[in-house]
């Protein structure tokens, strides 16, 4: 395998650094690699401070589909085009934190494409699974998640992300702008941030972490299925094919908070379908009060 890499500044708004080669070899044969250092050591509280301040002021909204008892587990925020929610919205006046760390996110991206033909050499992916990225697609979602004794569930409910698992987002139509957006999905990153605990440590629990489903050609012969598992512990996250099984292993513990965000980056190929039909107001009009599904 070439390990010559392209330099990449190390990003001055959350730290986040480039790929290595081992990364790159791990993504192309396993379907994700984690990172156990996600960000430089300020930005993940800099991170949950805003999420809480985003919450008070009304802008991170309760999860309608994360409601036990009438007590909301989770607040999201999704961020980007397909959402109503680009560049210069309302949030991102609102959060320049947010819009720094979106604008960093969406750099990546540049950083996969030029690293591209490293992930066909290695033979573990073909051209066709690996296609290029379009930045300005990207979705990022904000959430706060927290133990709730009415939400204790354990359940790995695998899925992949490019089909649509949760109620709000099975609700979507599967002719509009975002059921495209969601399928065209070809690359995740997912990170955790959590708050000191009252002994002044981190609250470490198991709650958010990923298992992942590793796919068949990495596995030994005879074996059935192989989990792995990503913690959900601070500064944490995984980068990974959304096309790679994996799932949640269970809600934080009671009286626990989970702070993360998922990047979904579509292909170019898929979003340059888009752009034609966002231009023409297809979007606008999804997006009109009485038409808003899964946000």
């Amino acid at each position: 395998m070439n390990t010559t890499l392209i330099d990449s500044p190390f990003r001055p708004v959350c730290g986040i650094d480039a790929f290595n080669s081992s990364e790159i070899e791990a993504l192309a044969k396993d379907g994700y690699f984690p990172r156990n250092r996600l960000f430089d050591r300020s930005f993940p509280d800099k991170f949950t401070a805003e999420i809480e301040r985003l919450i008070a002021a009304g802008i991170l909204k309760p999860a309608v589909d994360r409601i036990e008892n009438g007590v909301p587990t989770e607040w999201i925020l999704s961020l980007g085009e397909v959402w109503g929610h680009g560049p210069g919205s309302m949030p991102f006046r609102e959060s320049p934190i947010m819009a720094n760390f979106f604008h960093e996110m969406q750099q990546l991206a540049a950083d996969y494409n030029r690293l591209r033909p490293l992930l066909i050499s290695t033979g573990w992916v073909s051209a066709e699974e690996v296609p290029v990225l379009s930045t300005l697609g990207m979705e990022l979602n904000i959430n706060k998640v927290i133990g709730s004794l009415d939400a204790q569930w354990s359940g790995l409910h695998m899925h992949q992300d490019t089909h649509r698992f949760t109620p709000g987002l099975e609700a979507l139509p599967e002719e509009s702008i975002r059921h495209t957006a969601i399928r065209g999905r070809a690359f995740t990153v997912s990170g955790y941030a959590r708050p000191l605990g009252p002994d002044g440590r981190r609250r470490n629990d198991a709650g958010g972490a990923l298992p992942f489903l590793v796919r068949p050609k990495s596995r030994n012969p005879g074996d059935r299925a192989v989990f792995d598992i990503v913690p959900a512990f601070h500064n944490t996250g995984a980068f990974f094919f959304p096309h790679t099984t994996h799932g949640v292993g269970r809600m934080p513990a009671t009286d626990s908070v989970r702070y993360s965000f998922q990047a979904f980056y579509p292909s170019a190929e898929v979003w340059s379908e888009l752009l034609p039909r966002i231009s023409a107001g297809e979007l606008r009009e999804e997006l009109s009060p009485g038409k808003l599904h899964g946000v």
